[in-house]
């Protein structure tokens, strides 16, 4: 690679970085439920001024540490409460991810097997969306990979002040991953360690980990840490390490199993459009585990991926720190086929743009066909709305996708294929951009909350009727509690185990929150201010039966409507 090809490739992909995780980031409304959640606690962090204590609508909400908090809240201090700032945390950590990856896969590829690996993770489905949400576990998995990059570089360096300075990291980075998420943040890289020194039989650099420097650094972060939050709110650390990690990995206790195999099918979406790579990566390592880069990197990505496949509590997210590795071993394959001169095949690139046409095609195909097409893989009304009004510019961009695979036939070079397939990927994600603020539009309150401001007044109370609208009070800016009428009887409310289950005490200062439905209808009438209650219209009848009068209806939504008992 020249040194004008270098130039040209580290610029485009920077070009690239800049469309996938800040382009239009604070654009679309907060996507219900975990986007406007996430929010919202981070906001309360602020308002209540309790950085120990995660409160939701002013409740403590302890099925996560306080820390997995803190990113978004540090960025509403600085930056103020928004969407964009929201956001900032998860996308500075999707940048910081592909970085670390393109200086480790330098260090074990060099520099074309760099460039290819960060751009195929950056590019990964699941990879960039959840850079784009607000959701810890990309700033997770930003110090896990941290961690495991730093072990390598400072297990492959000589014992001087540089290979102390990784081993420090390690100890640092391992030490904030499980302060944001828990164990998981210590025993995911913890296994990938040991079970590559195991195999690699190189136990001995365990002497070099500087522990007297290290440890220190990491039990004074997780015991301050943990011992603060557990001083405020007593029994913290039964409850999080118990239910929340014991409990849901080892049995059903929260619900959310799937088939053993359920990480399989989300890597085969997330992965897209690579995903064609894992076949060939599993040819190019087979037999290979004799290459030590190669069998720390085997590792990296299998272990995490029969970790989360052996719990019984599973969700899409999990597997997002396999991505990084993964994405190493693909760039690898790909730059492997390619400086194979005796069996070159440049139609390898073509691939995920055959695959983005593909895809493109069949959401056009679908738009007029959908009659034909099995009821589950059917548009929604909505989502076809949406389309009506961009379908031309889908079967553009796929036409364009199908001469970006032509033309990747019939390179010469890797420069070609990579200076291309960014600004491929610039223009894709141009699109998704523009349609996204409307995909929002419908799974968030933000309208909701724009339409309802006008008609609520500073001492009316504000009601959420069996069910909970999770960016709600994020959009309202809410200063003191939603009353959330329900049955008493979830295992889950507001999206929490704790809250359904434990009914704790709201924020000091703070009045009462949660209301049986029996106990609201006892208010309903004499409560001295005006009531403004949001509730799913198929829900009126019901509410007027138990307050024995029909609320008078002051703004509708979609499917929710405003009502007030004046």
């Amino acid at each position: 690679m020249t040194p004008f090809e270098n130039r040209l490739s580290v610029f485009v992909f920077l070009l690239l970085c800049y469309f996938i995780f800040f382009y239009d980031l604070g654009g679309p409304a907060l996507f219900e439920p975990d986007e406007g959640r996430n929010a919202e606690v981070a906001r309360e962090i602020l308002l209540i001024n309790d950085w120990a204590t995660p409160y939701y609508n002013f409740l403590p909400r302890l099925d996560k540490p306080v820390f997995f908090y803190w990113p978004a809240a540090l960025s509403f201090k600085i930056f103020g409460v928004s969407e964009w700032s929201a956001r900032l945390p998860s996308a500075l950590g999707g940048l910081g991810c592909g970085l670390l990856i393109y200086l480790i896969a330098r260090t074990l590829l060099g520099p074309w097997g760099a460039l290819w690996s960060s751009l195929i993770l950056v590019t990964s489905t699941e990879y960039f969306v959840l850079s784009r949400i607000v959701i810890a576990e990309m700033v997770l998995v930003f110090f896990i990979t941290l961690s495991l990059c730093s072990f390598y570089w400072g297990s492959h360096t000589e014992r001087t002040t540089y290979g102390r300075l990784f081993y420090g990291l390690m100890w640092g980075a391992t030490g904030i991953a499980f302060l944001a998420k828990g164990p998981v943040g210590l025993l995911l890289p913890g296994a990938v360690i040991c079970i590559y020194l195991f195999l690699s039989r190189r136990w001995f650099l365990i002497r070099d980990w500087e522990f007297f420097l290290g440890l220190p650094v990491f039990l004074i972060l997780v015991l301050a840490g943990y011992a603060w939050s557990e001083i405020k709110n007593p029994g913290y650390l039964s409850y999080f390490l118990f239910e929340e990690n014991f409990l849901r990995f080892f049995t059903s206790h929260f619900e959310r199993g799937a088939p053993w195999y359920f990480f399989l099918g989300i890597l085969a979406v997330g992965f897209l459009p690579w995903t064609f790579l894992i076949p060939i990566i599993v040819k190019e390592t087979w037999n290979k585990l004799s290459d030590d880069k190669i069998l720390f990197l085997i590792v990296w990505t299998l272990v995490p991926l029969l970790f989360f496949s052996l719990s019984n509590s599973k969700a899409p997210h999990y597997i997002l720190v396999i991505y990084p590795p993964l994405s190493i071993l693909a760039g690898r394959s790909l730059t492997r086929v390619f400086e194979d001169s005796l069996r070159r095949k440049n139609w390898v690139f073509s691939l995920p743009w055959l695959t983005l046409s593909t895809l493109f095609t069949f959401t056009v195909l679908s738009f007029y066909l959908a009659d034909l097409l099995p009821q589950e893989l059917r548009i929604p009304p909505r989502g076809l709305q949406i389309l009506q009004g961009n379908i031309t510019l889908i079967l553009l961009l796929g036409l364009i996708f199908l001469c970006l695979a032509i033309g990747m036939r019939f390179s010469a070079n890797l420069d070609g294929p990579y200076c291309f397939s960014c600004l491929g990927f610039c223009v894709l994600f141009l699109f998704l951009s523009a349609i996204t603020g409307s995909i929002s539009s419908i799974r968030s309150s933000k309208e909701l909350a724009e339409k309802s401001a006008r008609v609520i007044g500073p001492k009316d109370q504000i009601v959420i009727y069996d069910a909970y609208l999770s960016s709600l009070p994020f959009y309202l800016s809410i200063d003191r509690p939603i009353w959330v009428v329900w049955s008493g009887q979830k295992s889950r409310l507001m999206g929490s185990s704790y809250i359904a289950k434990k009914r704790p005490q709201p924020a000091p200062g703070y009045g009462r929150v949660l209301y049986t439905f029996e106990e609201f209808s006892e208010l309903w009438k004499p409560f001295g201010e005006k009531l403004l209650v949001f509730i799913e219209e198929k829900n009126l009848p019901r509410l007027a039966e138990q307050v024995a009068t029909v609320p008078k209806v002051l703004v509708k939504v979609d499917d929710i409507v405003l009502v007030t008992n004046r």
